[in-house]
This record gives structure tokens, C-alpha cells and sequence, in this order.
């Protein structure tokens, strides 16, 4: 756990100096070309400020995320699915009015991880419909069976995620040179890593849009959060 921890904390220190620095320059630029523009071209500039300064408060909201989690202590309990994903649905319904979230619950056992996986649920339903340009954009959530494992797999019908992120987080492998530009699929993966699962991202196999795999321990009704409670698996490589 000190060690997972220790990495996280680096991949915090240089995402946020890497995002900080490139977005800081473009708010520069962008402030630079408002000074000789025409009423269009202020328009412009500002918007596209205005949307760098979002993606920067967004990323100190999931840096400040990951900090909790890391003070908090691991706790596996018993969680049921379908609750799990009442709780995690609540946000993305109420903020993509617009989106559809269907489910679909094939196990009858439970999962043994911290309350903590609502929020990394949630992380990865909102990305699910939020990058969509749909004006309806649509998020099939399964819930199945996998041996000692349950699966919760999350697929859109979005632009998908970019190459170099998506390899980072499925390999479990982050450098300076190749590293995502955000937090929110590392906030997943240290959640779900925490309690001995896996996560995995990977293009949907029908079309365009991104399939987002989460395995966890399952618990049956006769056993016991002790029983089958998993250690931590490693964060990075």
C-alpha cells in the first residue's frame, strides 16, 4: 500500500506540472490574441479559455479525489450491484439529462470492495456520455458472472479514447514521456486495484465507442467479506 501510494503520488506531481504548464501557455496565447481581435475573434478566444479553465478545475477536483482516497483506509465490504450502481447512476443522470443509461444485472452475488467503487463508477459512466456529441448519447452497463470475479462493463457509442491513454492505463505502465493527459481512469484504477481487481479499457468490438471493463472479487451469500477478500494489485508496473 506505501508503495502504491508513493507511485500515485508521482503520477499526481507530474500530470498536474505537465497539465498546469501546457494549459497555463494556451490561456496565455489565447489572452494574447484577444488584444488585436476583432468581436468574433474575443468571442472565440474566451470560449476557448473558459473551456481550459474547466478541464484545469476539473483535473484539481480528481486530484483532490485521489487524495482522499489515499488518506482513507481500505475497507472490503459487501456490496450489492444493483445499489452500487443506483448510487453511481444519480450524478450522470442528473447532469446529461439528455443521456440514456440502460443496465443490465446478470449475477445474483454480490462484490467484496470499498464504498469508494461508486465514485470510480461514476467516473467512468460520466465519461461514458459526457465526450459524446450526440445530443442523445447512449451507455449499456452489464453486470456478469466470471468465475470467482464479477464483471462491470461500461460501453458507449462515443468518439472513443485516445491510443496513448488508453495503453497507459490497460498496461498498468506510465512514464514522463508517455502518460493520459487526465486523473479520472487513474481514480478508477487505484480504486479498483486497491481491492485486488483490474481494469481495462479497450474499443468496442461493434462499432465506434470505448468498452470499460471493472473486475472485482464477488461474494456469495453464504461466504464472508473475509473469505474472499483480495490484497492490493500492483498500480503500475
Amino acid at each position: 500500500e506505501r508503495r502504491r501510494t508513493e507511485k500515485l503520488i508521482q503520477l499526481l506531481n507530474r500530470v498536474l506540472r505537465h497539465n498546469l504548464r501546457n494549459d497555463m501557455n494556451a490561456v496565455a496565447g489565447w489572452a494574447k490574441a484577444i488584444q488585436s481581435a476583432d468581436s468574433e475573434g474575443v468571442r472565440d478566444a474566451s470560449e476557448r479559455i473558459e473551456r481550459i479553465a474547466s478541464s484545469l478545475v476539473d483535473l484539481g477536483e480528481h486530484a483532490r479525489e485521489l487524495e482522499q482516497y489515499i488518506q482513507r483506509d481500505r475497507e472490503p465490504t459487501r456490496l450489492d450491484p444493483e445499489e452500487l450502481l443506483r448510487e453511481a447512476l444519480e450524478g450522470p443522470r442528473q447532469r446529461y439529462p439528455g443521456a440514456t443509461f440502460a443496465v443490465d444485472i446478470g449475477s445474483e452475488r454480490a462484490v467484496c470492495a470499498g464504498t469508494e467503487l461508486s465514485g470510480a463508477l461514476t467516473e467512468l459512466l460520466e465519461n461514458a456520455v459526457k465526450h459524446n456529441p450526440s445530443s442523445a448519447p447512449t451507455a449499456d452497463v452489464t453486470v456478469r458472472d466470471d468465475g470467482e470475479w464479477v464483471e462491470v462493463v461500461i460501453t458507449d457509442d462515443g468518439p472513443g479514447i485516445g491510443e496513448m491513454e488508453r495503453r497507459v492505463v490497460t498496461s498498468g505502465s506510465e512514464t514522463a514521456l508517455e502518460h493520459g493527459s487526465g486523473l479520472g481512469l487513474w481514480l478508477v484504477n487505484w480504486t479498483v486495484t486497491r481491492y485486488g481487481g483490474s481494469f481495462q479499457i479497450s474499443p468496442r468490438g461493434d462499432g465506434d465507442g470505448t468498452a470499460a471493463i471493472v473486475r472485482v472479487p464477488a461474494i456469495a451469500a453464504d461466504q464472508s467479506v473475509a473469505d474472499v477478500e483480495t490484497k492490493p494489485t500492483v498500480l503500475f508496473r
